[in-house]
């Protein structure tokens, strides 16, 4: 509705029009006006290095040769004191990493999905690895939808198909024997408010699978794929060149939804091309990829899950989702905002928006001393 000079230079006042519950990241990107004052301000003032800091670290120089930046400790933070007076980052190739951490050459590695340097490491006794979950999740997102996968029954027997628990340990039971399907859209594992929201399609059923097909009308051919009316249940499935573990969790999915009499077709794209020319311009029918959650999760989910939604790229929705995550974001009370934002959830499960699959971990290398 306004905003308004407050009692000093360094105060604002915003007043919203209605309740705004998820306010926060409004300010998360503010920046002195003197860097944004002008279009040239703003592309050439920090071509140099960083001239303003929002943490307890200052940049300190940068070396083009040995390709390194420092930062140091910036007596001006206004919080805890770092324990460290410098930290020295060093641009390296991935394959190079693991051996610059097994020889000392550097403190800190993050092995992400890289299953050979994660071996190394925790075959090295001066090692310590260390695991977290990470604000990620992989799924399957259905494109726009196509004769085949318009019908709901379709998207729900796939979901039924395939054994989310086995593609999770597959992929990600080498970083974490406990790991398990990530059962919720919009508030990931280890979160406030994070419950089982998939109902009955959570477990690989297939009983239940050939159901909902027998019931709406795609029967079984001679190489065990269904079709209707002439159209074969056939989806083609893309995924990234580049990445194995995604490479074999569409693999493995392929092979659980034939059992059901569903083809799914996978389908390589080079990585550049993945998102720019598939995924973000809804040009894929079925689709691997992963969110990264936020702090603000309630606030974020419209934009993936909504009708017209910028990152609903298969359009899948509804009116009563719109409107349970329109009615969450209009009220402070967070209880009651988790209780809407896990019932319009349910719903995205029911029409199968996407196939949540599991969690990712934050892996990192360090030297136990």
């Amino acid at each position: 509705e306004s905003v308004k000079k407050g009692k000093t230079a360094n105060e604002i006042v915003v007043t919203f029009s209605e309740t705004y519950p998820d306010w926060q990241p409004l300010f998360s990107a503010l920046k002195p006006a003197s860097l944004t004052a002008s279009p040239d301000a703003f592309n050439t003032s920090w071509k140099a290095a960083p001239l303003v800091t929002a943490g307890p670290f200052k940049f300190k120089a940068l070396d083009k040769v040995t390709r390194t930046i420092t930062v140091e400790r910036d007596k001006k933070w206004w919080g805890d004191k770092p324990v460290l007076d410098t930290i020295i980052f060093k641009a390296l190739p991935q394959a190079a990493q693991i051996d610059a951490l097994l020889n000392g050459e550097i403190d800190y590695m993050d092995v992400g999905n890289d299953t050979n340097a994660l071996k190394r490491a925790r075959e090295n006794s001066k090692i310590s690895v260390r695991v977290a979950k990470a604000p990620t999740h992989e799924h399957f997102t259905f494109g726009p939808v196509t004769p085949v996968t318009q019908d709901v029954a379709v998207r729900q027997a796939i979901m039924l198909s395939i054994d989310r628990q086995q593609i999770a340990t597959a992929i990600q039971g080498i970083v974490d024997p406990k790991v398990k399907p990530n059962n919720n859209h919009v508030f990931l594992d280890g979160t406030a408010c994070n419950q089982d929201n998939t109902g009955t399609l959570g477990k690989r059923d297939l009983t239940a699978a050939a159901k909902l097909l027998d019931g709406a009308g795609w029967v079984k051919g001679a190489d065990g794929i269904r079709a209707k009316g002439g159209t074969r249940l056939s989806v083609k499935l893309i995924y990234p060149s580049g990445n194995d573990n995604r490479r074999d969790t569409v693999l493995l999915a392929t092979a659980m939804a034939k059992e059901s009499g569903i083809e799914l077709v996978p389908t390589l794209i080079p990585s550049a091309d993945y998102f720019s020319k598939y995924v973000l311009v809804s040009k894929f029918e079925m689709a691997i990829f992963a969110w990264v959650g936020t702090n603000f999760p309630i606030a974020s989910s419209p934009n993936i899950y909504k009708v017209g939604g910028a990152q609903n790229f298969g359009n899948i929705g509804s009116a009563e989702i719109d409107a349970t995550f329109a009615k969450a974001n209009n009220i402070l009370d967070l209880k009651k905002r988790c209780e809407l934002a896990n019932a319009a959830d349910k719903e995205v499960y029911k029409l199968v928006h996407s196939i949540t699959l599991f969690q990712r971990n934050n892996v990192v290398g360090v030297p136990k001393n």
